[in-house]
């Protein structure tokens, strides 16, 4: 049976009316990653997601969403949020200027990958009484953390820029160090001394992080004070006075190449997409309120697993986002055997391609799902599910979404009953998104 809908216009209206200026912005590019709840833990424990597999997004401060999925064979409204406690305390600040550490050094350090990306998660979604067994129904909660392992990283001419830029920072600050000090300086001091201290202080700078000149070893230093000291040179025979407005002038043109190198990586709809490996793990459980009642609460089911993915961008332009994913899932699922939801613990293993192009995303999935026993008299231990999804962003915070395919069928016990189809599609609302930049 199909179930299609256009996701609650009540909850549209609501998003239009309270944020106006989602719709209203300069740049007409939505951020491809701020509304990707669709596969958070929480919703998968739930077993409502329309995709089983998501490629490890980007961690988001604060994200709220509103989907649409099909409950008990009907369609039904769910809720979900993800919040990552790292930007509590470390909020990212939108700035023409980037963090060149952040983009220009892979992390080395395991744990501080996994203190940075973890996320924690709640979704809510009435109970499916046939994935949850004999619990009697009411309302699901869904609790989850995710984090990432292994990290991808940016490449390409945008990284180049960016080290580029990098080095142009280091020299403007160089030569305002240069040219405040002589500006200060007692009499008895030569320029070439205080030159000098400047350098030295660079050099002994390199790898201090709380110095601006801690990415100075990703280019070769003695080039860079050779150059410095030959531009410098051409100017040292002039006057204090004239000297500093000779390497004003200097400062001045670097400023202006530093501002063409930031306008060329911000024309880049994704201008540092993290490519190559990911592997992130993810884990949670469900719970059921019976009947809505507190006092009937269960433990329905835990589970962990990880989701290693892949990523080429593979567009021919700056001006375009093209990327091709390929993610996989492979995960354990522990049930509550005690309160007969499964009689069974549940082994996933999937494959996902996907491709995006500017605002239009396209992906299928197939997952297998095998049990660890069987209940009496049934002879079928797996189950599998395949579903194909069109996305279209229409804003940082509405994405139409599209799916249809086959889920999971329920439990154990129907694992021998006739494949069901279904096709869900609406808008997906990200609500109360505080967005990194």
């Amino acid at each position: 049976m199909k179930y299609i809908t256009i996701n609650l216009i009540a909850f549209l209206l609501f998003y239009l009316i309270k944020f106006p200026a989602a719709g209203q912005k300069k740049d007409p590019t939505p951020e491809f990653q701020t509304l990707k709840l669709n596969s958070s833990p929480a919703y998968v424990m739930l077993g409502v997601e329309p995709e089983n597999i998501q490629r490890p997004s980007s961690p988001s401060q604060f994200i709220g969403g509103i989907q649409n999925a099909v409950v008990n064979k009907r369609l039904k409204p769910n809720m979900a949020f993800e919040a990552t406690p790292y930007y509590w305390k470390n909020p990212k600040k939108d700035s023409t200027r980037f963090e060149a550490k952040e983009f220009l050094l892979p992390e080395k350090n395991i744990f501080n990958s996994i203190y940075k990306t973890f996320t924690l998660s709640l979704g809510t979604s009435e109970s499916d009484t046939v994935a949850f067994g004999k619990l009697r129904p009411g309302t699901g909660l869904g609790a989850g953390i995710r984090f990432i392992v292994v990290d991808g990283k940016p490449q390409g001419e945008n990284i180049k820029r960016l080290m580029k830029w990098n080095r142009l920072i280091h020299r403007q600050a160089l030569l305002s160090t240069i040219m405040d000090n002589i500006s200060t300086k007692d009499g008895d001091i030569k320029n070439e001394t205080i030159i000098e201290d400047a350098i030295k202080n660079y050099l002994r700078s390199i790898g201090d992080e709380k110095s601006i000149y801690n990415l100075a070893g990703l280019y070769d230093t003695d080039e860079f004070v050779k150059e410095l000291k030959s531009d410098i040179s051409k100017s040292s025979h002039l006057k204090d006075v004239d000297f500093i407005n000779a390497l004003n002038a200097v400062s001045q043109t670097e400023k202006a190449e530093e501002s063409k190198l930031l306008v060329a990586i911000n024309k880049s709809k994704l201008p540092f997409a993290k490519t190559g490996f990911i592997l992130e793990f993810a884990a949670g459980s469900a719970f059921i309120f019976q009947n809505n009642s507190f006092d009937s609460s269960k433990h329905a089911r835990t589970s962990m697993w990880l989701t290693p993915s892949y990523r080429w961008e593979v567009n021919k332009d700056k001006e375009s986002i093209s990327l091709l994913d390929v993610a996989g899932v492979l995960r354990l699922t522990f049930n509550n055997k005690a309160d007969s939801v499964d009689i069974a613990n549940y082994l996933d293993a999937g494959v996902k391609f996907q491709y995006t192009h500017n605002r239009w995303s396209v992906s299928s999935e197939a997952v297998y799902r095998r049990a660890s026993k069987l209940p009496e008299g049934f002879n079928k231990k797996f189950t599998c599910r395949f579903v194909t999804s069109l996305d279209y962003k229409m804003s940082d915070g509405v994405t139409f979404k599209f799916s249809f395919g086959s889920n999971f069928d329920g439990n154990t016990a129907t694992y021998t009953d006739s494949k069901k189809m279904f096709a869900v599609g609406g808008l997906n609302l990200g609500i109360f998104n505080s967005k990194q930049k």
